[in-house]
């Protein structure tokens, strides 16, 4: 079809929690039996990582060359290289796995993690499709620059030219995999933030509240200041310093205890650190802000009564 750039089949697609693993050895590299070496296995033909643009980092794809009858060959990503030969490349290498000796890694792929929010890849590696008589679903790959519809559409006249019984299903951009991926995760960051932003709102309301109670019960001492010349300036100072200490020093009590409880959310957050230095001071500005203006403007009302008014309240 026109605008259709490449096409690939493979044992599953990123990010739909494909999780099939394998153990093997590695010729000429000894290792401890109770601890094996393991990581994930797919299948994927000649065009596969070319159709989900998966970069190719040092060796060579899978070609149609790579049938039953030729050497058995494997594709390790970089995370299996990292791990299994660090500080040298994992081209070359042999494995010994599922029966098969020599199977040899003739490329490394970048690494694709197991959702888009992951923080780290599995070591994993791709047999070479055609070389084996994979029983079970296929998952179809198609890079083009035309519309989804019209490639659907054609999609399933092609292959029901094939084979009517042979259904085509579940035809979705990569963009909606990734959505669904991430819906889970997502939901619960929504949470989070409801959660978090009532947190602040009451946290608000309270140290409001607090403060300007504070500050109303010392309405008898601004008449005597006031009484006794204090300028009006001086005493509203006095009071939002005294009120600011307090606020500093309930944000820096409460900076403490976040940065401790933060990495228990190391989990839950994705493309932020647990220690992001925006939020903290966000939030640490607007509870100091909040505490000011609840000293600020019960001191500004009881320095605008009449000192005597306020001595004879009392």
């Amino acid at each position: 079809m026109p605008g259709v750039r490449s096409v690939g089949f493979g044992s599953d697609i990123p990010w739909t929690g494909y999780d099939e693993n394998s153990d093997f050895d590695i010729e000429g590299q000894p290792h401890d039996p109770s601890i094996p070496f393991e990581a994930r296995y797919h299948f994927a033909s000649p065009d596969y990582f070319r159709a989900l643009g998966i970069p190719l980092l040092t060796g060579r794809f899978f070609t149609p060359a790579d049938d039953p009858k030729s050497l058995k060959v494997t594709i390790v990503n970089s995370a299996f290289e990292r791990r299994y030969f660090p500080g040298e490349s994992a081209v070359g290498k042999r494995l010994d796995l599922w029966g098969f000796k020599g199977v040899q890694i003739v490329g490394v792929v970048g690494d694709v993690k197991d959702s888009p929010d992951a923080s780290s890849t599995k070591p994993s590696f791709y047999w070479a499709d055609w070389q084996f008589n994979q029983q079970g679903t296929e998952v179809g790959v198609i890079r083009a620059d035309a519309n989804l519809d019209s490639i659907a559409s054609v999609l399933q006249q092609q292959v029901s030219a094939l084979d009517r019984d042979l259904p085509v299903t579940d035809v979705k951009p990569m963009d909606e995999v990734s959505a669904h991926a991430v819906s889970t995760a997502k939901f619960t960051w929504m949470l989070v933030a409801v959660f978090a932003g009532l947190a602040l709102i009451l946290a608000a309301i309270g140290i409001f509240g607090v403060m300007s109670y504070s500050v109303t019960q010392r309405r008898h001492e601004i008449g005597i200041r006031m009484a006794l010349g204090a300028q009006k300036d001086d005493v509203l100072g006095m009071i939002v310093r005294q009120g600011a200490k307090i606020a500093v020093a309930g944000v820096i009590v409460g900076l403490i205890g976040s940065l401790a409880l933060t990495r228990a959310m190391r989990g839950l957050l994705y493309g932020v650190g647990a220690y992001d230095l925006q939020t903290f001071f966000a939030v640490s500005g607007v509870l100091v802000l909040v505490a000011l203006a609840a000293c600020y403007v019960p001191a500004r009302r009881a320095a605008q009564v009449d000192p005597i008014v306020a001595l004879r309240h009392e």
